[in-house]
């Protein structure tokens, strides 16, 4: 089954070009998940380490009093992995979220597609809910929003699936939680704080790994058919 093995973040900063530490673990085959979010008034392109693909419906902005954030999701099945990984980018402001999980699945890492919400002017972060694929899939939820600095957001409540936070920072929280039995996760709400900046606003992410088994191709079999024949001489 999919397990959370690890994850690391980076301060919001003004850099050119944004460093990622490697998860600690990582062992080949792992689901690498590398997450970016770029702040400028035009925010700049980014382009991901070798290996990483984007995701589906990525990326997104998000605009608010003329300053937008760009975010975007990549994924890599680990190989041989050293170092740590760089997003080349203009100088702009920036953030990088890069998590580690095992057992998932090597050809299609995530499904279905990450669902993504955005609005401003709200103090509540509503991600979209994904029906997953098969069962004990790991949900992820990304919220993005200006905070206040305190590291003080709660992650969504519930059982569909019950969510553990694995980063908290001004501007980024993260959770991820095991579905044990694949269906609808339903919309998924926290309280943000984004009301703490005057640029006030938000973008909310879900996504699902499911576990290696849930993909695997039909195995071969062979039929024997035995055909009795009479034969008149």
């Amino acid at each position: 089954m999919v397990a959370y093995r690890s994850s690391t973040i980076t301060t919001w900063a003004s850099r050119t070009n944004t460093v990622a530490t490697a998860p600690a673990g990582i062992v080949d085959g792992d689901a690498l998940f590398l997450f970016v979010i770029i702040g400028a008034a035009t925010p700049p392109d980014v382009t991901p380490p070798t290996g990483f693909s984007l995701l589906t419906n990525f990326p997104t902005t998000l605009t608010t009093i003329g300053f937008s954030v760009k975010a975007s999701a990549f994924v890599k099945i680990a190989s041989s992995e050293s170092g740590s990984y760089t997003v080349t980018h203009a100088s702009a402001s920036s953030q990088a979220y890069m998590a580690a999980f095992s057992g998932a699945n090597a050809s299609t890492p995530f499904s279905p597609n990450p669902t993504v919400n955005s609005a401003t002017n709200s103090t509540t972060t509503t991600m979209l809910g994904l029906t997953t694929v098969a069962n004990n899939s790991v949900v992820m939820t990304i919220s993005q929003d200006w905070g206040d600095t305190t590291n003080n957001l709660t992650p969504p409540s519930g059982s569909t699936p019950t969510f553990t936070e694995r980063q908290d920072t001004a501007i980024l929280e993260v959770a991820d939680g095991t579905l044990a039995t694949a269906g609808a996760t339903g919309n998924k709400t926290m309280t943000n704080n984004s009301y703490a900046s005057t640029y006030s606003g938000w973008q909310g992410f879900m996504f699902a790994l499911p576990p290696a088994a849930a993909f695997l191709a039909p195995q071969p079999f062979t039929v024997q058919q035995a055909v009795n024949r009479s034969y008149t001489y």
